[in-house]
């Protein structure tokens, strides 16, 4: 016999794609009065499951002020988005149609609940709601918003809002009659054309406007808002806050503060959720 040892030869299994790992989703919810007597905004930051997978849904109803019932309007709002967080969503077809298609339903829900409550209480006409909803899961969201509530999307390069306004303003924008600058400044930015429990028709914005979901990045957030807080603060002012501050919650508290003491007299609400660790992407910011 030789003292050559027999040569050994390892077949290696191909490696299967890597699905990326599902981000962490941090939540936080800030609200306040403000200069108001009363708060008519209602705002929730609720965990639920997607298609098994954990998500988070915002939400912020900001109740019609000079409405006999908004308050109540916000409060019956927000208990059905509850319902839709706990016991609807988890059981909902996570494909690109069925998710909004149950979003959808969410906010024409909600809408027939505040209607059918100012009709037993003879209130019809008295009851009115914004609502602004955003899902974020895996590493997709979708929105869905009647009114002048709003949602940002923020990541490593700005903040840039996805919903448009519900108002004669923005309408006027939109049609070329006003400059951003002057609907700014207009008393037609507070004339609602679309809210929860109107007699007519409730029409339901669903971002992103195609068939599909949007898509997350690595480290982003999305911010749902009242208007007592996209009137006073900028998406410069939202994008540096999110990215600079250690923790979203304290972020959320800096941005209402920042509202009120820029002169905000409204109620002031916000809710967030930090995809991934949108500031610890600083360093990289100008990549």
């Amino acid at each position: 016999m030789t003292g050559e040892s027999p040569t050994s030869t390892q077949t290696r299994a191909p490696e299967m794609p890597r699905r990326p790992l599902v981000p962490s989703l941090t939540p936080a919810v800030v609200t306040t009065r403000g200069r108001r007597d009363t708060n008519q905004d209602r705002v929730c930051a609720l965990r639920t499951l997607v298609g098994g997978q954990p998500g988070v849904l915002l939400a912020v109803a900001d109740g019609i002020g000079g409405l006999p019932a908004g308050e109540q309007a916000a409060d019956l709002a927000l208990q059905v988005v509850s319902h839709y967080a706990h016991y609807v969503l988890p059981e909902s077809e996570a494909s690109p149609a069925g998710l909004r298609g149950t979003l959808g339903d969410l906010v024409h829900a909600a809408g027939r609940r505040i209607w059918l409550w100012a009709r037993d209480q003879g209130l019809s006409g008295a009851a009115g709601s914004a609502l602004v909803c955003a899902l974020a899961w895996d590493h997709h969201y979708l929105v869905a918003h009647a009114g002048d509530s709003r949602c940002y999307y923020v990541n490593r390069r700005g903040a840039s809002p996805l919903t448009l306004d519900h108002t004669e303003a923005a309408r006027l924008v939109r049609e070329g009659g006003l400059s951003p600058a002057e609907a700014q400044l207009s008393p037609l930015s507070h004339r609602l054309t679309n809210a929860l429990g109107w007699p007519t028709d409730l029409v339901v914005d669903l971002v992103p406007g195609s068939d599909e979901l949007g898509s997350l990045d690595e480290d982003c957030a999305l911010l749902v808002c009242s208007d007592g807080l996209h009137t006073m603060v900028t998406e410069a002012d939202i994008h540096a806050v999110l990215h600079e501050t250690r923790g979203v919650e304290e972020a959320c508290r800096r941005l209402v503060a920042l509202a009120l003491d820029r002169g905000s007299s409204d109620n002031v609400s916000v809710a967030a959720v930090e995809v991934g660790r949108l500031r610890a992407s600083r360093a990289s910011a100008s990549a």
